[in-house]
């Protein structure tokens, strides 16, 4: 990701409009044409589909079904956001927020001033579709589309907003500083970093929030703590590229290398890396050939938590897969994107399957709370619903 410095590029491009489309599927990818409905309501158009099973390059070690795809309308902003009922919430760098439910219907459009840099995020108490802008304008946008506040901040906001807890929300803006408001949009604090932010912040446990800098990370504790960590040399001098969490602790990726970062103590090699995923206690690091998994606990008495060291559980053989993206994990099962629009799921027993999504390098997958449906998009600007034919657990 960028720093902030710099123009932070658009995780999804996209077509300059929105149109509707039916049956875009996996068989759309070996040539099958489309079949297109019309636009509806007075929203931006949208592009969908509906997963086919008959499609014969698709019965290799296939896994799961597209369900739709969207395409369109501007460059996609940061990840697609899914609620618990599995609904989709996607903003565009042209000012608009586009939810649609679960099996591809549009629910509503929202206009916002300013253009979105960040992702998408939920609030957990209510369900609230939370997005910044350039403007500086942060929005919470009910479930039926309408708004329940507008909060002016002093700076454009540059990150998505992600609960630090049951009763607020924090972000980053372009001047630096971690800002936290109250969920009925309430400055609560803000402070600066001590260098550029080249990373999305990353909440943990306990209201510690993650950040990555150049050649080092912050962890920040409510208003009261800031810590500065750096990685060292040799590999660790570059910008920190991802950020993920295991507990109250964090892995770093900067320089092709993954780092345990725990506060208090110097960061450990966990040796080259080019993509991470977590799921909050298991730990996926991708390398050129390979893709691990860890796993660790917090341990501890009386309520204090230390976390534990990650220890190696698996490995698995990529077979000239390249991981164009960050890795989804659920437990035991890693699901990978991969340049060639190939979406792997790895399990305790190797490769269990994959499937075709689309003729372009993926990105991160995001799942949903069932295990089965995720959504993925390409660097094309695509975003693709997708069925499980086996929940990830």
């Amino acid at each position: 990701m960028a720093i902030l410095s710099g123009a932070k590029p658009a995780l999804f491009l996209a077509p300059l409009s929105i149109a509707i489309v039916g049956a875009w599927s996996c068989a759309q990818a070996h040539g099958n044409p489309p079949h297109t409905r019309s636009a509806v309501s007075q929203a931006p158009r949208l592009a969908m589909t509906a997963g086919q099973d008959d499609d014969p390059a698709a019965t290799r070690r296939s896994c799961a079904t597209v369900l739709w795809c969207a395409s369109g309308g501007a460059a996609l902003v940061g990840e697609p956001a899914l609620d618990k009922q599995e609904r989709v919430y996607a903003a565009t760098s042209d000012g608009y927020l586009h939810a649609f439910e679960r099996d591809g219907r549009f629910r509503f459009s929202y206009t916002v001033q300013g253009t979105p840099l960040g992702s998408v995020s939920l609030r957990p108490s209510d369900g609230a579709i939370l997005l910044g802008t350039t403007a500086g304008q942060i929005y919470a946008i009910n479930q039926t589309g309408t708004l329940h506040f507008r909060h002016l901040t002093p700076t454009a906001v540059w990150s998505g907003l992600y609960s630090l807890n049951a009763s607020s929300v924090v972000f980053l803006g372009l001047d630096w500083r971690l800002y936290a408001l109250s969920n009925g949009g309430r400055a609560l604090y803000r402070v600066r970093a001590p260098s550029v932010p080249t990373t999305e912040p990353v909440v943990a446990d306990h209201d510690v929030v993650w950040v990555g800098l150049e050649g080092a990370v912050a962890r920040f504790v409510s208003a009261y703590r800031l810590e500065r960590i750096p990685l060292g040399p040799p590999h660790g001098s570059g910008p920190v590229e991802q950020v993920v969490t295991l507990g109250d602790a964090a892995v770093a990726r900067a320089s092709t290398h993954a780092y345990w970062i725990v506060s208090g103590q110097s960061p450990v090699d966990l040796g080259t890396a080019t993509q991470l995923g977590s799921d909050g206690s298991h730990l996926a690091v991708a390398e050129s050939q390979r893709l691990r998994l860890l796993m660790s606990k917090n341990s501890g008495k009386n309520g204090t938590k230390t976390p534990d060291f990650p220890r190696e559980i698996a490995t698995y053989d990529l077979s000239q897969r390249e991981v164009s993206g960050a890795l989804a994990v659920r437990g035991r099962r890693i699901v990978a994107p991969a340049s060639s629009g190939m979406v792997s799921v790895f399990g305790p027993d190797g490769l269990e399957c994959e499937e075709s999504i689309a003729d372009a390098p993926l990105r991160q997958p995001v799942l949903g709370a069932s295990g089965k449906f995720l959504v993925v998009a390409d660097y094309s600007g695509k975003f693709c619903a997708v069925e499980l034919r086996s929940a990830l657990e």
